[in-house]
């Protein structure tokens, strides 16, 4: 699982974190790009609310948006690294 760490504290984000989870949780690799869709559409909402200061101390905000900037990172990686197992498989 990725470490979510944010200056040595691991925060919860319960909304979005869960489906970002069960990305890198996920053994069936045709379900992994729905997976990710859905878990970066969640992080995109919470990132508009965050901006606009919806359902969040001031406080938290940027933990929580250094959080959801790894995880997009992580996801991007997975992506790209799914896509190239898919390709060499198929060119087998």
């Amino acid at each position: 699982m990725a470490n979510l760490e944010v200056n040595g504290v691991f925060p919860s984000y319960p909304e979005w974190e869960a489906l970002y989870h069960s990305v890198l949780l996920e053994s069936d690799y045709a379900k992994v790009p729905t997976k990710i869709f859905d878990a970066e559409t969640a992080m995109f909402k919470r990132t508009l609310q965050l901006s606009y200061g919806m359902g969040v101390k001031s406080h938290d905000a940027p933990a929580e948006m250094a959080a959801i900037n790894a995880a997009i990172s992580r996801l991007v990686v997975l992506r790209r690294d799914l896509q190239r197992c898919l390709i060499t498989t198929k060119h087998e």
